[in-house]
């Protein structure tokens, strides 16, 4: 299962950030909190609360959550997470 989604959703999360740069850094942890809890919203309303008003599928919104779950713990630890930095 995570072979299939995790591929899809890094995709759709990279592509769909290409436009925003850096603008994740600038708000800093906080930032990504406030967007986790603003999709996590979103997806509540449009599972439960009948709300078809989103321009986003369901799919797409979890999605995005899981993007923005997986810049927090980047921005938590970069170094530890940093591509750039070869290991001895």
């Amino acid at each position: 299962m995570l072979e299939r989604i995790l591929p899809e959703t890094m995709d759709m999360w990279k592509q769909k950030n290409l436009e925003y740069a850096n603008v994740p850094f600038m708000f800093e942890t906080i930032g990504e909190l406030i967007e986790i809890v603003r999709k996590a919203l979103k997806l509540r309303a449009m599972l439960y609360c009948g709300d078809d008003s989103q321009h986003e599928q369901p799919e797409e919104v979890a999605m995005d959550l899981v993007g923005h779950s997986l810049m927090l713990i980047y921005m938590l630890d970069p170094e530890k997470w940093d591509t750039s930095v070869k290991e001895h």
